[in-house]
Protein backbone atom coordinates (compact mmCIF):
# COMPACT_ATOMS: atom_id res chain seq x y z
CA UNK A 1 0.00 0.00 0.00
CA UNK A 2 1.10 3.37 -1.07
CA UNK A 3 0.60 6.41 0.41
CA UNK A 4 0.57 9.98 -1.05
CA UNK A 5 0.26 13.11 0.37
CA UNK A 6 -0.70 15.95 -2.43
CA UNK A 7 -1.39 19.47 -2.77
CA UNK A 8 -1.21 21.86 -5.40
CA UNK A 9 2.76 23.09 -5.57
CA UNK A 10 3.63 19.00 -5.20
CA UNK A 11 3.61 15.58 -4.07
CA UNK A 12 5.21 13.04 -1.25
CA UNK A 13 5.12 9.42 -1.72
CA UNK A 14 5.87 8.00 1.90
CA UNK A 15 7.76 5.36 3.30
CA UNK A 16 6.48 2.87 6.02
CA UNK A 17 7.06 3.56 9.41
CA UNK A 18 7.12 7.27 10.95
CA UNK A 19 7.55 10.05 9.72
CA UNK A 20 8.13 13.75 11.32
CA UNK A 21 6.99 16.86 9.74
CA UNK A 22 7.90 20.29 10.75
CA UNK A 23 10.38 23.07 9.98
CA UNK A 24 13.47 21.58 11.94
CA UNK A 25 15.99 20.42 9.48
CA UNK A 26 16.18 16.86 11.16
CA UNK A 27 12.42 16.11 10.63
CA UNK A 28 11.68 13.77 7.50
CA UNK A 29 9.04 16.20 6.07
CA UNK A 30 10.58 19.97 6.06
CA UNK A 31 8.58 22.93 5.29
CA UNK A 32 10.59 25.76 6.16
CA UNK A 33 7.72 27.87 7.61
CA UNK A 34 7.33 29.99 10.72
CA UNK A 35 3.90 28.91 11.32
CA UNK A 36 5.51 25.45 11.70
CA UNK A 37 6.57 24.02 15.26
CA UNK A 38 9.75 23.01 15.00
CA UNK A 39 8.62 19.39 15.48
CA UNK A 40 4.59 20.14 14.04
CA UNK A 41 3.08 16.55 13.74
CA UNK A 42 4.14 12.54 13.47
CA UNK A 43 2.56 10.61 10.56
CA UNK A 44 2.49 6.65 10.95
CA UNK A 45 2.29 4.83 7.80
CA UNK A 46 0.86 0.90 8.54
CA UNK A 47 -0.02 -1.80 6.07
CA UNK A 48 -3.61 -0.96 6.95
CA UNK A 49 -3.73 2.91 6.70
CA UNK A 50 -1.94 6.20 7.43
CA UNK A 51 -2.56 8.35 11.14
CA UNK A 52 -1.54 11.82 12.47
CA UNK A 53 -0.69 12.66 15.98
CA UNK A 54 -0.47 16.30 17.10
CA UNK A 55 2.91 16.74 18.99
CA UNK A 56 1.72 19.68 20.54
CA UNK A 57 2.01 21.99 17.89
CA UNK A 58 1.13 25.81 17.98
CA UNK A 59 -0.37 26.09 15.10
CA UNK A 60 -2.53 22.86 14.91
CA UNK A 61 -3.29 19.75 12.83
CA UNK A 62 -6.62 19.47 11.11
CA UNK A 63 -8.47 16.58 8.87
CA UNK A 64 -11.43 17.29 7.03
CA UNK A 65 -11.51 20.60 8.92
CA UNK A 66 -11.53 19.17 12.64
CA UNK A 67 -8.85 19.73 14.81
CA UNK A 68 -6.52 16.77 16.31
CA UNK A 69 -5.95 16.81 19.84
CA UNK A 70 -4.09 13.24 20.25
CA UNK A 71 -4.15 10.99 17.06
CA UNK A 72 -6.76 10.45 14.46
CA UNK A 73 -7.01 8.37 11.39
CA UNK A 74 -6.50 9.17 7.91
CA UNK A 75 -8.58 7.74 4.83
CA UNK A 76 -8.39 7.44 0.77
CA UNK A 77 -9.65 11.35 -0.12
CA UNK A 78 -9.16 13.21 3.68
CA UNK A 79 -8.11 16.80 3.98
CA UNK A 80 -4.65 17.21 5.91
CA UNK A 81 -4.16 20.65 7.42
CA UNK A 82 -0.82 21.06 8.92
CA UNK A 83 -0.68 24.73 9.95
CA UNK A 84 -0.73 26.56 6.94
CA UNK A 85 -0.52 23.62 4.42
CA UNK A 86 -3.07 21.76 2.76
CA UNK A 87 -2.99 18.35 1.45
CA UNK A 88 -5.13 15.60 0.21
CA UNK A 89 -4.86 11.76 1.30
CA UNK A 90 -4.04 9.76 -1.61
CA UNK A 91 -3.90 6.03 -0.59
CA UNK A 92 -3.22 3.43 -3.13
CA UNK A 93 -3.67 -0.51 -2.12
CA UNK A 94 -2.19 -1.81 -5.30
CA UNK A 95 1.24 0.13 -4.80
CA UNK A 96 4.01 -0.67 -3.09
CA UNK A 97 5.30 2.17 -0.31
CA UNK A 98 9.16 3.23 -1.30
CA UNK A 99 12.16 2.50 0.82
CA UNK A 100 12.43 6.91 1.45
CA UNK A 101 10.18 9.38 0.65
CA UNK A 102 9.86 10.15 -2.86
CA UNK A 103 8.80 13.38 -4.45
CA UNK A 104 9.09 17.19 -3.83
CA UNK A 105 6.99 19.78 -2.28
CA UNK A 106 7.13 23.41 -3.05
CA UNK A 107 6.32 25.55 -0.40
CA UNK A 108 4.82 28.01 -2.47
CA UNK A 109 2.59 30.46 -0.61
CA UNK A 110 1.45 28.60 2.15
CA UNK A 111 -1.60 31.40 2.82
CA UNK A 112 -3.95 29.84 0.32
CA UNK A 113 -5.94 28.43 2.73
CA UNK A 114 -6.48 30.95 6.00
CA UNK A 115 -9.79 30.09 6.98
CA UNK A 116 -8.56 26.40 7.53
CA UNK A 117 -5.53 27.53 9.29
CA UNK A 118 -5.45 27.85 12.89
CA UNK A 119 -2.56 30.66 13.01
CA UNK A 120 -1.21 32.50 15.73
CA UNK A 121 -1.32 35.65 13.50
CA UNK A 122 -4.85 35.33 12.31
CA UNK A 123 -5.44 38.31 13.11
CA UNK A 124 -3.14 39.89 10.61
CA UNK A 125 -4.57 38.51 7.60
CA UNK A 126 -7.87 39.79 5.60
CA UNK A 127 -10.92 37.26 7.33
CA UNK A 128 -13.74 37.61 8.61
CA UNK A 129 -15.00 36.59 12.16
CA UNK A 130 -17.73 33.50 10.79
CA UNK A 131 -19.67 33.43 13.36
CA UNK A 132 -20.28 36.79 14.11
CA UNK A 133 -21.04 38.10 10.39
CA UNK A 134 -23.65 34.46 10.38
CA UNK A 135 -25.84 36.34 12.73
CA UNK A 136 -25.73 39.67 11.20
CA UNK A 137 -28.85 38.67 8.97
CA UNK A 138 -32.42 40.39 9.17
CA UNK A 139 -34.98 39.15 11.99
CA UNK A 140 -37.70 38.39 9.20
CA UNK A 141 -35.90 37.40 6.04
CA UNK A 142 -33.51 34.63 6.48
CA UNK A 143 -32.07 35.80 3.06
CA UNK A 144 -31.81 39.74 3.92
CA UNK A 145 -28.15 40.57 2.82
CA UNK A 146 -25.61 41.70 5.24
CA UNK A 147 -22.79 43.52 3.96
CA UNK A 148 -20.45 41.79 6.21
CA UNK A 149 -21.53 38.62 4.38
CA UNK A 150 -21.63 39.55 1.05
CA UNK A 151 -18.40 41.26 -0.82
CA UNK A 152 -19.41 44.67 -1.98
CA UNK A 153 -23.05 43.45 -2.09
CA UNK A 154 -26.30 45.48 -2.76
CA UNK A 155 -27.92 45.83 0.21
CA UNK A 156 -30.96 46.83 -1.31
CA UNK A 157 -33.94 44.52 -1.07
CA UNK A 158 -33.72 42.94 -4.48
CA UNK A 159 -30.57 41.75 -3.02
CA UNK A 160 -31.36 38.26 -1.82
CA UNK A 161 -28.60 35.81 -3.08
CA UNK A 162 -25.25 36.24 -1.55
CA UNK A 163 -22.07 37.01 -3.46
CA UNK A 164 -19.63 34.55 -4.61
CA UNK A 165 -17.61 35.69 -1.80
CA UNK A 166 -20.15 34.72 0.70
CA UNK A 167 -19.14 33.30 3.86
CA UNK A 168 -19.23 30.03 5.07
CA UNK A 169 -21.21 28.80 7.78
CA UNK A 170 -19.51 27.75 10.71
CA UNK A 171 -20.74 24.48 10.76
CA UNK A 172 -19.10 23.93 6.89
CA UNK A 173 -15.61 22.70 7.26
CA UNK A 174 -15.49 23.54 3.68
CA UNK A 175 -15.80 26.97 1.64
CA UNK A 176 -18.03 27.18 -0.95
CA UNK A 177 -16.52 26.91 -4.62
CA UNK A 178 -16.18 30.07 -5.99
CA UNK A 179 -12.96 31.67 -8.27
CA UNK A 180 -10.78 32.93 -5.70
CA UNK A 181 -11.55 29.52 -3.78
CA UNK A 182 -8.54 27.41 -2.96
CA UNK A 183 -9.75 24.68 -1.01
CA UNK A 184 -11.34 21.80 -3.19
CA UNK A 185 -15.05 21.49 -2.60
CA UNK A 186 -15.96 18.13 -4.85
CA UNK A 187 -15.41 16.27 -1.71
CA UNK A 188 -18.15 14.24 -1.04
CA UNK A 189 -20.82 14.80 1.76
CA UNK A 190 -19.49 10.94 3.54
CA UNK A 191 -16.05 13.05 4.09
CA UNK A 192 -17.57 15.61 6.08
CA UNK A 193 -17.06 13.45 9.59
CA UNK A 194 -15.60 12.85 12.71
CA UNK A 195 -13.01 10.22 11.98
CA UNK A 196 -12.11 9.42 16.29
CA UNK A 197 -13.71 10.73 19.30
CA UNK A 198 -10.57 12.90 19.94
CA UNK A 199 -11.52 15.24 16.98
CA UNK A 200 -13.23 18.97 17.72
CA UNK A 201 -14.70 21.36 15.72
CA UNK A 202 -12.30 24.22 15.40
CA UNK A 203 -13.14 26.80 17.97
CA UNK A 204 -13.69 30.34 17.47
CA UNK A 205 -10.78 32.61 18.22
CA UNK A 206 -12.23 35.82 17.91
CA UNK A 207 -15.69 35.08 19.56
CA UNK A 208 -16.35 36.84 22.77
CA UNK A 209 -19.32 37.38 24.90
CA UNK A 210 -19.40 38.49 28.43
CA UNK A 211 -17.75 35.74 30.24
CA UNK A 212 -15.07 35.64 27.81
CA UNK A 213 -13.23 38.36 27.63
CA UNK A 214 -11.72 39.71 24.02
CA UNK A 215 -8.42 41.12 25.38
CA UNK A 216 -5.51 38.81 25.63
CA UNK A 217 -4.71 39.85 29.15
CA UNK A 218 -7.80 39.42 31.03
CA UNK A 219 -8.02 35.65 28.98
CA UNK A 220 -5.36 34.77 30.02
CA UNK A 221 -5.58 35.91 33.61
CA UNK A 222 -9.16 33.84 33.35
CA UNK A 223 -7.50 31.04 32.32
CA UNK A 224 -4.93 30.67 35.08
CA UNK A 225 -7.48 30.97 37.86
CA UNK A 226 -9.54 27.92 35.99
CA UNK A 227 -6.11 26.06 36.48
CA UNK A 228 -5.43 27.26 39.89
CA UNK A 229 -5.68 23.45 41.37
CA UNK A 230 -3.45 22.12 38.67
CA UNK A 231 -0.90 24.44 38.83
CA UNK A 232 -0.13 23.45 42.05
CA UNK A 233 -0.75 20.08 42.10
CA UNK A 234 1.47 19.59 38.80
CA UNK A 235 4.36 21.59 40.01
CA UNK A 236 4.61 19.41 43.44
CA UNK A 237 4.27 16.36 41.29
CA UNK A 238 7.27 17.45 38.76
CA UNK A 239 9.49 18.30 41.41
CA UNK A 240 8.95 15.54 43.65
CA UNK A 241 9.28 13.44 40.76
CA UNK A 242 12.37 14.94 39.99
CA UNK A 243 13.79 14.78 43.13
CA UNK A 244 13.01 11.12 43.74
CA UNK A 245 14.72 10.18 40.49
CA UNK A 246 17.92 12.41 41.35
CA UNK A 247 17.83 10.42 44.91
CA UNK A 248 17.80 7.27 43.15
CA UNK A 249 20.89 7.93 40.93
CA UNK A 250 22.62 10.08 43.20
CA UNK A 251 22.88 8.51 46.57
CA UNK A 252 24.15 5.15 45.48
CA UNK A 253 27.11 6.91 43.94
CA UNK A 254 28.00 9.01 46.99
CA UNK A 255 27.53 5.69 49.25
CA UNK A 256 29.43 3.53 47.02
CA UNK A 257 32.42 5.83 46.56
CA UNK A 258 32.04 6.45 50.37
CA UNK A 259 32.53 2.44 51.19
CA UNK A 260 34.72 1.92 48.19
CA UNK A 261 37.35 4.30 49.69
CA UNK A 262 37.02 3.17 53.41
CA UNK A 263 37.75 -0.44 51.91
CA UNK A 264 41.08 0.93 50.19
CA UNK A 265 42.30 2.60 53.15
CA UNK A 266 41.87 -0.27 55.05
CA UNK A 267 39.01 0.12 57.60
CA UNK A 268 37.54 -2.28 59.70
CA UNK A 269 34.45 -2.33 61.73
CA UNK A 270 33.88 -2.58 65.40
CA UNK A 271 30.93 -2.51 67.15
CA UNK A 272 29.27 -1.11 63.74
CA UNK A 273 31.41 1.54 63.77
CA UNK A 274 34.15 2.09 60.96
CA UNK A 275 37.61 2.43 61.91
CA UNK A 276 40.74 3.12 60.11
CA UNK A 277 43.91 0.66 61.43
CA UNK A 278 46.94 -0.45 59.73
CA UNK A 279 46.45 -4.02 60.90
CA UNK A 280 44.26 -6.78 60.30
CA UNK A 281 42.39 -7.50 57.18
CA UNK A 282 40.00 -5.00 55.81
CA UNK A 283 35.97 -5.37 55.75
CA UNK A 284 34.31 -6.31 53.23
CA UNK A 285 32.42 -4.02 51.37
CA UNK A 286 28.97 -5.25 52.39
CA UNK A 287 30.04 -4.81 56.09
CA UNK A 288 31.01 -1.22 55.59
CA UNK A 289 27.41 -0.72 53.88
CA UNK A 290 25.79 -2.17 56.71
CA UNK A 291 27.35 0.60 59.31
CA UNK A 292 24.86 2.75 57.45
CA UNK A 293 21.90 1.47 58.37
CA UNK A 294 23.20 2.12 62.35
CA UNK A 295 22.91 5.50 64.25
CA UNK A 296 26.74 5.27 65.17
CA UNK A 297 28.12 4.59 61.79
CA UNK A 298 25.96 7.50 59.97
CA UNK A 299 27.35 9.79 63.02
CA UNK A 300 31.21 8.60 61.78
CA UNK A 301 30.41 9.19 58.42
CA UNK A 302 32.12 13.33 59.03
CA UNK A 303 34.81 12.06 60.99
CA UNK A 304 35.70 9.46 58.69
CA UNK A 305 35.90 11.82 55.48
CA UNK A 306 37.76 14.47 57.22
CA UNK A 307 40.53 11.30 58.44
CA UNK A 308 40.18 10.31 54.48
CA UNK A 309 41.08 13.46 52.87
CA UNK A 310 43.95 14.50 55.39
CA UNK A 311 45.75 10.82 56.06
CA UNK A 312 44.77 9.04 52.87
CA UNK A 313 44.41 11.27 50.03
CA UNK A 314 44.03 8.31 47.52
CA UNK A 315 41.04 6.70 48.84
CA UNK A 316 39.34 10.48 49.67
CA UNK A 317 39.48 10.59 45.50
CA UNK A 318 37.52 7.42 45.46
CA UNK A 319 35.25 9.27 47.02
CA UNK A 320 35.61 12.58 45.61
CA UNK A 321 34.60 10.85 42.13
CA UNK A 322 31.75 9.08 43.38
CA UNK A 323 30.41 12.34 44.87
CA UNK A 324 31.05 13.79 41.78
CA UNK A 325 29.30 11.40 39.34
CA UNK A 326 26.42 11.69 42.06
CA UNK A 327 25.95 15.49 40.91
CA UNK A 328 26.21 14.90 37.31
CA UNK A 329 23.61 12.44 37.60
CA UNK A 330 21.56 15.14 39.43
CA UNK A 331 22.11 17.73 36.72
CA UNK A 332 21.41 15.37 34.22
CA UNK A 333 18.18 14.36 35.67
CA UNK A 334 17.03 17.75 35.94
CA UNK A 335 18.00 18.64 32.31
CA UNK A 336 15.87 15.67 31.08
CA UNK A 337 12.86 15.31 33.22
CA UNK A 338 12.53 19.85 33.33
CA UNK A 339 14.30 21.57 30.41
CA UNK A 340 14.44 19.08 27.68
CA UNK A 341 10.74 18.17 28.28
CA UNK A 342 9.97 21.44 27.84
CA UNK A 343 11.55 22.40 24.68
CA UNK A 344 10.59 19.26 22.95
CA UNK A 345 6.82 18.37 24.57
CA UNK A 346 5.97 22.01 26.15
CA UNK A 347 6.00 21.29 29.55
CA UNK A 348 7.62 18.42 32.03
CA UNK A 349 5.26 14.79 32.37
CA UNK A 350 3.03 15.87 35.21
CA UNK A 351 2.32 19.44 33.89
CA UNK A 352 1.01 17.79 30.36
CA UNK A 353 -1.13 14.89 32.38
CA UNK A 354 -2.91 18.14 34.07
CA UNK A 355 -3.16 19.81 30.85
CA UNK A 356 -0.74 22.77 31.10
CA UNK A 357 2.03 23.48 28.77
CA UNK A 358 4.74 26.49 28.83
CA UNK A 359 4.84 28.53 25.82
CA UNK A 360 7.00 31.42 25.12
CA UNK A 361 4.27 34.56 25.38
CA UNK A 362 5.73 36.79 22.42
CA UNK A 363 5.26 33.89 19.56
CA UNK A 364 2.98 31.42 21.22
CA UNK A 365 5.91 28.34 20.57
CA UNK A 366 7.07 26.00 22.88
CA UNK A 367 10.25 27.52 24.09
CA UNK A 368 13.46 27.26 22.84
CA UNK A 369 16.99 25.23 24.36
CA UNK A 370 18.34 28.88 26.17
CA UNK A 371 15.15 29.98 27.23
CA UNK A 372 14.28 26.90 29.11
CA UNK A 373 17.26 27.06 30.93
CA UNK A 374 16.87 29.91 31.61
CA UNK A 375 13.30 29.43 33.33
CA UNK A 376 14.24 26.37 35.60
CA UNK A 377 17.02 28.43 36.44
CA UNK A 378 14.89 30.98 37.86
CA UNK A 379 12.57 28.16 39.21
CA UNK A 380 15.21 27.54 41.64
CA UNK A 381 15.66 30.84 42.27
CA UNK A 382 12.62 32.60 42.83
CA UNK A 383 9.94 29.02 43.07
CA UNK A 384 9.09 29.97 46.48
CA UNK A 385 7.29 32.99 44.86
CA UNK A 386 5.58 31.18 42.60
CA UNK A 387 2.88 30.11 45.20
CA UNK A 388 1.61 33.65 45.63
CA UNK A 389 1.45 34.28 41.84
CA UNK A 390 -0.86 31.07 41.38
CA UNK A 391 -3.14 32.07 44.46
CA UNK A 392 -3.74 35.45 42.83
CA UNK A 393 -4.33 33.82 39.13
CA UNK A 394 -0.96 35.76 37.44
CA UNK A 395 1.92 34.78 36.15
CA UNK A 396 5.12 33.42 37.88
CA UNK A 397 8.02 35.10 38.66
CA UNK A 398 10.10 33.39 36.55
CA UNK A 399 8.13 33.40 34.03
CA UNK A 400 7.55 36.57 33.57
CA UNK A 401 11.39 37.27 33.76
CA UNK A 402 11.74 34.63 31.00
CA UNK A 403 9.36 35.28 28.73
CA UNK A 404 7.04 32.63 29.07
CA UNK A 405 3.48 31.73 30.04
CA UNK A 406 1.82 28.72 31.34
CA UNK A 407 -1.21 27.70 29.31
CA UNK A 408 -4.24 25.30 28.83
CA UNK A 409 -3.31 22.69 26.45
CA UNK A 410 -6.33 22.39 25.06
CA UNK A 411 -6.57 26.32 24.27
CA UNK A 412 -5.42 27.01 20.68
CA UNK A 413 -2.51 29.16 21.30
CA UNK A 414 -1.76 33.08 20.82
CA UNK A 415 0.65 35.54 20.94
CA UNK A 416 -0.04 37.65 23.91
CA UNK A 417 1.18 41.47 23.51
Amino acid sequence: MAVWLRNRFGWWKLPAGELMLGRHKDCTLRLDDPRLSRQHCKLQVRQDGLSVEDLGSSNGVLVNGYRVTTTAECRHGDLLIVGPFTFEVDIKSEEACPAVVEGSLLQGDPSVDPEFMPSTDRHLRQTEDMEWASNQKGPDDPLTPNPHLVGGGDTSEDATTPAPHAVVPPNNPFIESNEDTKVPTDVPSDKIRTTETNLQPQSRRNTTNALTPNDPDSRLRLELRSATGRRFIAAILDFGTCLLLALAFGIPGILGGYCIALHQAGARVAEGVPVLVEVGEPASLLDLAATLTGPNGRDAIGPLLDALRSEHRQAFLVFFIGATAAVLAWVLIVIIWLVAATMIKGAPYWHRRFNLVIRERDSGYFPSAVRCLWRWTLVAALGWLAPIAILLAHRSPHDVLSGCTLRRRDVEPTAVQ
